[in-house]
């Protein structure tokens, strides 16, 4: 229900962006929530959800929501109008803060009036952004000369819900998307146990056997190799493809470990060998290459 609600606000949001107004430089705001809200501008009562009005005065504003079923779920947001510009908000409430998420859409012009730009900023940042179904990079993303019309943006980061959203890019326009994730609670929680030195540590079910990576037999990596770069939590995860989505982790190698490079992609992913026998994708912002 929440896929089909995205797809149809967002293609009805965006079907036209800049806007006939009856009055000169007055801005426009549509808000969409999975559940009614009351809608505050400023501090100020302004309606439910859904929300739209198009003679809004430019400039910048505190958005908040309170969803009528918990009203202590409140969610606030800073955006900017611009003149005779459509800017759209779509929230989803869920149980807690860290598991809602919305995205903001925003237009500005830009000097190429053939084609559009998009920008994507998410949190948390180095999502993986897809156009299209196609990797284009981690966040935050700037794409140029995109061709005009429907396009489809997919955010995705480990531990996080996959965020699609249905965008029509306008000729002349800038799209800035910025995207919050919510927390995945309910992903499975696979037990995982340590291999032998070099460690590694592989889920339970794709690694009953401990093993280790390749190595000369001086203990040396030759080269190319990885050395896995300081993450903040001691270990990196290694993927069977090269994009960052919860389902697709098959090990994790630690920091200042070195690994056999087998080769890199465009989208910022080094292939390795991380055990003998064994081959997956680590992100490139995570390790330094040693030819």
């Amino acid at each position: 229900m929440k896929k089909l609600f995205i797809i149809l606000t967002s293609a009805l949001i965006f079907s036209a962006c800049s806007l006939p107004f009856t009055k000169a430089q007055k801005s426009a705001l549509d808000i969409k929530s999975d559940s009614v809200a009351t809608v505050y501008l400023n501090g100020d009562h302004v309606g439910s959800t859904p929300f739209y009005k198009d003679d809004l005065k430019p400039g910048e504003y505190t958005v908040k929501l309170s969803p009528e079923s918990d009203p202590n779920n409140s969610w606030q947001t800073q955006i900017i109008l611009k003149p005779q510009l459509l800017t759209n908000i779509t929230k989803f409430f869920g149980n807690s803060p860290e598991e809602s998420q919305h995205f903001t859409l925003s237009l500005e012009e830009i000097s190429d009036k053939e084609n559009s730009k998009i920008t994507v900023i998410t949190l948390p940042d180095s999502a993986v952004i897809k156009i299209d179904s196609q990797p284009v990079g981690f966040s935050p993303v700037d794409k140029d000369n995109i061709s005009p019309g429907e396009h489809n943006i997919i955010v995705g980061s480990p531990g996080y819900k996959q965020l699609n959203i249905p965008i029509k890019a306008i000729a002349g326009h800038k799209l800035t998307i910025f995207a919050q994730l919510a927390k995945d609670k309910d992903l499975s929680i696979t037990k995982e146990e340590p291999i032998s030195t070099p460690s590694a540590t592989i889920k339970e079910e794709i690694a009953s056997t401990p093993t280790t990576k390749t190595a000369t037999s001086s203990g040396a990596i030759t080269k190319p190799f990885v050395t896995i770069k300081e993450t903040g939590t001691g270990w990196l995860r290694v993927r069977s493809d090269p994009t960052g989505f919860a389902d697709n982790e098959v090990a994790k190698v630690n920091v200042g470990e070195k690994y056999y490079f087998i080769k890199s992609n465009d989208t910022g992913w080094y292939k390795i060998k991380y055990e003998t026998g064994s081959e997956g994708w680590i992100s490139a912002k995570y390790a330094t290459l040693t030819e």
